[in-house]
């Protein structure tokens, strides 16, 4: 009878009555929890927002992007200040390349991370320096930690040594802990992701011979008192890319 009278009450609603509440959240059958309560519980550190977040996400959200854009572009700004860019003068990026930059930068808090999109930025947009601004670096780089920006920073910057040749190249495992001050299994991690995107490669000497196969097996090796580690063709440019 109950179900039969609700469409009744609805229709009798007027204009000075609240509307009706919604359908109630779903229960989580794991916490056997609303999922207002699962998210303050798991993102205990965030607890203060979440009911503004849960009630509208699109307004907080919003701000969130706008504050990370703001910090992006205001660096990329101060970039073509400093080379005497007027912005009337900026090459503006096409929207194929700009849209999905937008998405995954405006998602970005780390300030080294938001460094390296600034830097993307306004290279791009610089007359004197147009780069190749490939999808790529866009997708690479919205997935990137920042463990994972220091560490294709560091072995893309040390010259001949950070690539493969018949000379002394690579840094071993102990050298990468000792240089980012990490843990092994941080750094072995973050290797491990710079790997899957082709940034960083794990080779031998003996591997000069062969090293396709030693790039795709590079990712299972990083603590083999062998291996090296050295930066990729594609992880050299995203590097250059972003170079101030």
């Amino acid at each position: 009878m109950a179900t039969d009278e609700m469409p009744n009450r609805r229709k009798r609603q007027t204009k000075d009555q609240p509307p009706a509440r919604p359908i109630a959240p779903r229960e989580s059958k794991q916490l056997g929890a609303t999922w207002p309560d699962v998210a303050l519980r798991v993102m205990g550190w965030f607890a203060p927002l979440v009911g503004k977040i849960v009630n509208h996400p699109k307004d907080w959200f919003a701000a969130h992007q706008s504050e990370n854009l703001r910090s992006i572009f205001g660096q990329a700004g101060q970039i073509h200040r400093d080379r005497g860019i007027e912005p009337e003068d900026a090459v503006p990026i096409p929207p194929r390349i700009g849209i999905p930059l937008l998405e995954q930068a405006s998602a970005e808090s780390e300030p080294a991370l938001q460094e390296m999109w600034a830097g993307l930025i306004a290279n791009a947009a610089d007359p004197n320096r147009r780069i190749d601004l490939m999808k790529a670096f866009i997708a690479i780089l919205g997935q990137m930690d920042p463990l994972e920006a220091r560490l294709v920073n560091f072995v893309s910057s040390q010259g001949w040594r950070g690539v493969i040749g018949p000379h002394d190249f690579g840094f071993m495992m102990r050298d990468l802990v000792q240089q980012l001050g990490a843990s092994e299994d941080d750094v072995r991690l973050a290797l491990n992701s710079l790997a899957r995107n082709n940034l960083v490669a794990g080779v031998t000497p003996t591997d000069l011979e062969n090293i396709e196969e030693s790039v795709q097996r590079g990712a299972l090796w990083w603590s083999h008192p062998k291996v090296k580690v050295v930066a990729t063709t594609l992880g050299m440019a995203l590097v250059e890319a972003c170079r101030v």
